[in-house]
């Protein structure tokens, strides 16, 4: 997680909440000295990653469960550089809701 000088507390709240998998080495935690914007706080985060693959998500962002694990079997099975997911379109009202169903061959 990079926070990009974000005015929010987000990254104290990170930083509590997962304190154990952070010492753990399971989540990398880094603030930025400066606004990158969302591109450069992009580029910056792909600079310090160290894994096979990369998976991006924004503050608004949430995942289904095993959806990791589904991208990453995905990705192993037919040896891609890239994949993108279906997703769940939320309004801001939770009003209204849009799905574009999930399109994995071997489930």
């Amino acid at each position: 997680m990079n926070d990009d000088c974000s005015p929010s507390n987000s990254f104290e709240f990170v930083q509590e909440k997962f304190s154990k998998q952070i010492k753990e080495g399971k989540i990398k935690l880094h603030r930025s000295d400066e606004r990158l914007g969302e591109t450069g706080n992009v580029i910056s985060l792909i600079k310090m990653a160290r894994g096979k693959y990369i998976s991006i998500l924004y503050d608004d962002d949430l995942l289904m469960p095993y959806a990791l694990k589904h991208l990453y079997e995905t990705a192993e099975r037919y040896n891609t550089d890239v994949i993108h997911a279906s997703f769940v379109l939320i309004s801001p009202s939770r009003v209204s809701l849009t799905c574009k169903p999930f399109d994995l061959p071997y489930l």
